[in-house]
């Protein structure tokens, strides 16, 4: 699913242009799904608070399984996620330990 072009005009302009800007990508996320806060945002991502004040701080990256998650609850494809977040890595690399578990 394409994102609109109002959720790209309801999220905060980012302070450089081009600059990794997860808070753009967070407000856009709320404006989509109607939500009023980040604690709501929080829940429907299934991400503790803390998690989310974090990322929006810049003390902790967006991963690819965050992504994942934003994905499933929004229907926004995981590059639109990435252009929103003006995240340039040329590959999201998913943690091994995920699919290498040992039985």
């Amino acid at each position: 699913m394409k994102i609109s072009k109002y959720a790209l005009h309801d999220a905060e302009p980012s302070a450089t242009p081009g600059e990794y800007d997860p808070s753009k990508l967070l407000n856009a996320l709320i404006a989509r799904m109607n939500l009023k806060q980040d604690a709501d945002l929080a829940r429907t991502l299934a991400l503790d608070e803390k998690t989310l004040k974090k990322i929006r701080d810049r003390r902790l990256q967006i991963s690819t399984s965050m992504l994942m998650q934003m994905q499933e609850a929004t229907g926004i494809n995981v590059a639109d996620l990435r252009m929103l977040l003006n995240d340039r890595r040329e590959s999201l690399r998913t943690p091994h330990h995920r699919f290498n578990r040992r039985r």
